[in-house]
């Protein structure tokens, strides 16, 4: 379902839409323009590392 849908023809100048779905949608293509300025500005991809150690015993 992700890969289907198009976050450039969301327009993210209007206000989130109401919808729960297209509201995390709406805020999806926000951030990815976002990225794509930075990487812009950097000149370079931003990467990121994720690293986790387990889950807490209780």
């Amino acid at each position: 379902m992700f890969n289907e849908i198009d976050f450039s023809k969301i327009d993210t100048s209007t206000n989130p839409p109401q919808d729960d779905t297209d509201r995390q949608y709406y805020y999806m293509a926000k951030l990815a323009t976002m990225v794509t300025l930075k990487e812009q500005e950097l000149g370079h991809p931003i990467t990121y590392c994720l690293q986790t150690f387990g889950c807490p015993t209780v």
